[in-house]
């Protein structure tokens, strides 16, 4: 839907999730630590396979708990909370700004 939205209001070609996944994987994860560039791959292929509404904030949590079952081992390998949702809502911007 986004893709439609850009088309219409900037006259830009939609690109796949799949090209849009890509160009993050290689630009923006050099900026993070292992751990921040696991999970951040981790989202990446979440959305590549079931679309932008995986991406809400609402579903950081689950996506946390998939991945590494308790928040508390979340916060082990990720940092605060605080810190996961800021890199989780940039990961998101870096999406959508391509």
């Amino acid at each position: 839907m986004y893709d439609v939205f850009n088309l219409i209001a900037f006259a830009k070609s939609p690109i796949t999730r799949k090209e849009r996944a890509s160009r993050v994987r290689t630009h923006y994860l050099e900026r993070l630590n292992r751990d921040e560039k696991d999970f951040a791959i981790f989202v990446l292929d979440t959305y590549e396979t079931a679309g932008e509404n995986e991406l809400s904030i609402e579903n950081l949590r689950g996506l946390l708990e998939l991945k590494y079952r308790t928040l508390k081992d979340a916060n082990s390998k990720l940092g605060p909370a605080e810190k996961i949702a800021e890199n989780y809502i940039d990961l998101q911007r870096e999406l959508y700004s391509i």
